[in-house]
Formats: C-alpha cells, structure tokens, sequence
C-alpha cells in the first residue's frame, strides 16, 4: 500500500473514533508475534464501503453528464 506503518495505525485510529466500534483487534508481540486483523465490524464497514462505490458511477452519471 505505500504506506507507513505509523500512518496506517493513524487511519486506523481515525476511524476508530468515527464509529461505535473498533474495525481493527491488535494483539501485541512485536516483530516475531502479534498483529492485527479486522472485526466483524470492520468487514462490515468494507463491505459497505464496496457497495458505495460500486453504486457511485451510476449516481453521479448526470451530474457528470451535465458537466
């Protein structure tokens, strides 16, 4: 993704306190254990997210249109 670690968990932190519930559980250890994966919160939001911009382009076709 191009991304720093930092900054991945500062997106991460941002969202947490956008929603009521974490998208991402973190299990500490390090280089050699831990890790994180997503909620079953999380897969909802992506799920959601996906269907957004799947409806997007049919949304916005007159308004691009117009343009």
């Amino acid at each position: 993704m191009q991304m720093s670690y930092r900054g991945a968990w500062l997106h991460i932190d941002c969202m947490h306190r956008c929603f009521h519930e974490p998208v991402i559980s973190a299990k500490p250890g390090g280089r050699h254990g831990g890790g994180a994966s997503l909620t079953s919160f999380g897969i909802e939001v992506i799920r959601h997210y996906r269907a957004m911009e799947a409806d997007a382009p049919a949304a916005l076709a007159k308004r691009l249109e117009a343009l």
